[in-house]
């Protein structure tokens, strides 16, 4: 799960971005992925996605959402948002999933401090015996 906090800056970089298809091609830019991995996770016909990126046929609407979840941003759909008017912004509950998802990371890795310092004691604890 990703949740992107609506900033000036991304407000910003969705107000040049002149078309859906564009908005595409920036989520998958932003994401440093490359075209063809995209649309074979994504499970598009190669010939389909040139003819997409070209303007030739539509984006699928049904793999919107595989595409961002793919590539970690809402990008297109920042962008769909602002060419209606419109902002958006996390639901409450999916800051508090991630910030409980953070917090059990950040617990994780405490505890390997944790054991990471505990090691370094017992090496330098027998380091100092063997120089005395």
């Amino acid at each position: 799960m990703f949740i992107q906090i609506e900033d000036d800056t991304m407000i910003e970089k969705i107000s040049e971005i002149k078309t859906f298809m564009q908005s595409v091609r920036s989520c998958i830019f932003q994401a440093e992925m490359t075209h063809k991995y995209v649309y074979i996770e994504l499970g598009i016909d190669a010939s389909h996605w040139s003819k997409m990126m070209q303007g030739l046929a539509h984006f699928p609407p049904e793999k919107l959402i595989p595409l961002m979840t793919l590539c970690g941003n809402h990008i297109p759909l920042h962008w769909l948002a602002y060419q209606s008017g419109f902002e958006l912004r996390a639901l409450p509950r999916a800051l508090e999933k991630a910030i409980e998802e953070k917090n059990k990371r950040i617990e994780i890795l405490e505890n390997k401090n944790a054991i990471l310092e505990e090691i370094l004691l017992k090496l330098g604890q027998k380091g100092e015996s063997k120089n005395a």
